[in-house]
């Protein structure tokens, strides 16, 4: 048995595979999202490379130099001296030669980034909201205020500690989810999580909130080739395009993996107010299957708290 995952991103869907003992076929559209995975679901590492890595970090920020993060992102995100420590970071992570090393570099950069934001995302200039002495509704002052030299090395560690513990054998592919699933069978599960949208606008894309990021993987000189200055802070548009992010590709997008599913269940998810969201996926999967079953999930969302209820499908 197996669990086919097309839209993987934090790859919360094939970590529990595992610790199920089930083999978990992880995709993502994006190359951050893949190297963290990777790390988490593919590479083996040793006491040693816990060591040579947690080295370099010390090494890269206690030798860092003023480059493209420090330029460009100056007031964005992170204070000067946070910027200081990424560009050490990156330069770091462009030292490597090990692709195996530089996912787990990646990883700990990657995590300690995103406990550094509110809400954990880039979809806007939010340095000012760190350091504004207001009330916190996510996020918290002890992690906006701990360095990057004492983060990174933890979620290195993190990553090393979980794969030593890992029960089963998973792949890791980058690219179109409609490339990544061919046929489900007897006996496993498609997990479908495509991307929210919202008609009303408001809320950024996946690509928006987390372009810094994917910005790093692909090194200073793409990054800067590829860098919106247009709005009110630099946005990497560099990131892979996908047609489920329109109402009319979600739709023909999911009714193909839909097609593909040969005898296998299938676990989704989608908002109410959401377009196409949850009353269509719920016809798409009754116009296949048998049994359909809902469960609401988290009721409101994050950047209004407006009610707008997530549910999960179980259909076969």
């Amino acid at each position: 048995m197996y669990v086919a995952d097309p839209f993987g991103g934090s790859g919360a869907v094939s970590t529990i595979a595992d610790a199920l003992g089930l083999r978990s076929d992880y995709n993502d559209l994006y190359h951050w999202t893949t190297s963290c995975a990777r790390a988490l679901l593919v590479h083996s590492y040793s006491r040693r490379d816990l060591t040579n890595i947690q080295r370099r970090v010390e090494k890269a920020i206690s030798e860092a130099e003023v480059g493209f993060v420090s330029e460009c992102f100056e007031g964005c995100y992170f204070t000067a001296a946070e910027n200081l420590e990424l560009d050490g970071l990156i330069m770091a992570l462009q030292q490597l030669r090990s692709a195996r090393l530089r996912d787990l570099l990646f990883y700990g950069i990657a995590q300690a980034a995103l406990a550094k934001l509110p809400m954990s995302m880039f979809h806007r200039a939010s340095l000012d909201q760190r350091l504004a002495g207001v009330p916190r509704r996510s996020g918290n002052g002890r992690i906006w205020a701990t360095p990057f030299r004492i983060l990174v090395p933890q979620y290195v560690q993190e990553a090393v500690l979980y794969t030593w513990h890992r029960r089963a054998t998973h792949s890791v592919t980058q690219g179109s989810a409609l490339d990544a699933v061919r046929n489900v069978e007897r006996n496993s599960v498609l997990f479908l999580d495509p991307p929210y949208i919202n008609p009303s606008g408001g809320v950024p894309t996946y690509s928006e909130a987390y372009h810094f990021l994917e910005g790093i993987t692909q090194g200073p000189e793409i990054w800067e080739q590829r860098l919106d200055r247009s709005g009110n802070h630099p946005i990497y548009r560099g990131s892979p395009q996908s047609i489920f992010d329109t109402a009319s590709g979600w739709v023909s997008g999911v009714e193909d993996l839909l097609g593909r599913v040969r005898g296998g269940g299938v676990f989704a998810t989608a908002r109410a107010k959401d377009e196409p969201g949850a009353r269509e996926l719920r016809r798409l999967l009754r116009a296949r299957f048998g049994t359909v079953r809902a469960h609401q999930l988290h009721s409101t969302t994050i950047f209004s708290e407006r009610s707008n209820p997530e549910y999960l499908f179980c259909a076969s």
